[in-house]
């Protein structure tokens, strides 16, 4: 649809082409020389010309956008601009060129406006709003204010046509240019489209795929808040919603490829979030959105949840024969892997971890490392327990049973293995009390 306008944006057309027939605002970024500003103007057409409002942030300012405070009307206590043919008030169409380019003042002017859909208060009937920008490392530009930027739907990445494009491409490129003024877009060809979008989106966006949508949505948010420090809005997930069900309805209904879309240009490339993490828990929990979710899909659904390790070892505990029977092996051996890679041999969970291991077949390794901490942890807790006993001086005690069931419990811990009673003694909070382990040994419980 967008090869009558421009070469080689054909892994970005359904993106662009949803955005605009749902009217949510969306910025493309690139390079310069990639034809952002050409693309947004032509596809401006489509709402007709006397709408249509272009403003370039390097020179565009209040009067450009608003125009000039009428003083009458100021001094009648109210608020009106005077009107000429470039003010916003009548804009069907607004494309915002070099946004980065953008000082503070007129930055957060653009905020008003697409957050409220107001200026200065005064409501605006845009259809359609389109923002270009150069990355931020291009000279003479602003950092992009991150409120600004999250009510964006999508920032979109222009292709650039770099290394490895084929002659084709810039053969269609040469003519498109060399013809100029001699062919023209099917305008009436991208407007049925872009009804067509609107007509599919109002037949999915129904009780039931929303209801999907919404339930994917909010379990992928609380997984991916899990496994990141980054700082996602709520407003994003609303917005990933929203995109989806566009995508969807631009692509035949497939919410599987319409969220990977709408994760890349909503979530990844606007907050620079690892792809590779959001494609991982978009895997394990798509059959959310293809309404078929198996017993193994919610495994991996509720450990995608967990992010402390005590809250992963607890959930091994309690689900290692289920996980061995219905993960594969290498998934859970990577399971596994990350788990051990957080525990440390100072931490008393590494001998509740070769516990579970002791139980599941096969992961010789994993369990072989788990043991190695665990003597590494008991070396560090027997010296503990030897010097406490020490400092409290019970050699001197006049009760004989007690002296014998000291020695007796020094013997033992130099005995491999230990008994299950003391292996669990040690590997408790109450070894780390000094109290507690008088009253284990009188007790003799480690017997």
């Amino acid at each position: 649809m967008l090869e009558e306008i421009v070469a080689g944006w054909d892994s970005i057309e359904p993106v662009f082409l949803a955005n605009v027939a749902l009217r949510k605002p969306f910025i493309l970024l690139g390079r310069h020389g990639v034809c952002k500003t050409t693309v947004a103007k032509q596809l401006s057409r489509i709402h007709g010309s006397d709408g249509f409002r272009f403003y370039d942030c390097t020179k565009d300012d209040l009067v450009s956008i608003a125009g000039i405070p009428i003083p009458e009307q100021l001094a009648q206590g109210k608020l009106e601009f005077s009107r000429h043919d470039r003010t916003i008030w009548d804009a069907r169409v607004i494309v915002v060129d070099e946004l980065t380019r953008a000082n503070k003042e007129n930055q957060n002017l653009w905020l008003e406006i697409l957050e409220e859909k107001t200026c200065f208060g005064k409501e605006l009937h845009y259809e359609c709003f389109i923002a270009t920008m150069n990355p931020e490392s291009y000279a003479s530009t602003f950092k992009l204010d991150q409120a600004l930027l999250d009510r964006f739907y999508a920032v979109v990445p222009v292709p650039e046509l770099q290394q490895g494009t084929p002659a084709q491409v810039y053969e269609r490129i040469i003519r498109m240019n060399l013809s100029a003024g001699q062919s023209e877009p099917d305008i009436e060809a991208i407007r049925r489209r872009l009804d067509e979008i609107r007509s599919n989106h109002q037949r999915l966006a129904t009780s039931q795929v929303v209801e999907t949508v919404a339930e994917y949505v909010g379990n992928f948010m609380e997984i991916l808040l899990s496994q990141t420090d980054c700082y996602v809005s709520p407003r994003k997930a609303v917005q990933l919603s929203e995109e989806i069900l566009a995508l969807g309805a631009g692509g035949g209904g497939d919410l599987d490829k319409a969220a990977q879309m709408a994760l890349t240009y909503t979530l990844s490339v606007p907050l620079q979030i690892e792809p590779g993490l959001l494609l991982q828990i978009h895997e394990n929990i798509k059959p959310l959105l293809l309404g078929a979710l198996l017993p193994e899909d919610k495994l991996r659904l509720e450990l995608g949840k967990l992010r402390e390790p005590e809250e992963l070892l607890s959930y091994l505990e309690e689900k290692a024969a289920e996980i061995a029977e219905l993960l594969p092996y290498d998934e859970v051996e990577t399971l596994l892997a990350k788990l051990q890679s957080q525990l440390s041999e100072h931490s008393p969970q590494v001998w509740r971890l070769g516990q579970v291991l002791a139980a599941m077949e096969g992961h010789e390794e994993q369990q072989r490392q788990a043991e190695g901490k665990t003597i590494l942890y008991l070396i560090a807790r027997l010296a503990a327990i030897v010097a406490t006993i020490a400092d409290r001086c019970i050699y001197s005690r006049r009760d004989v049973e007690m002296k014998d069931k000291v020695k007796g419990f020094l013997a033992l811990l130099e005995s491999i293995p230990l008994p299950q009673k003391t292996l669990a003694f040690l590997f408790s909070e109450a070894a780390e009390d000094h109290s507690r382990v008088i009253s284990f040994i009188e007790k003799g419980e480690f017997q």
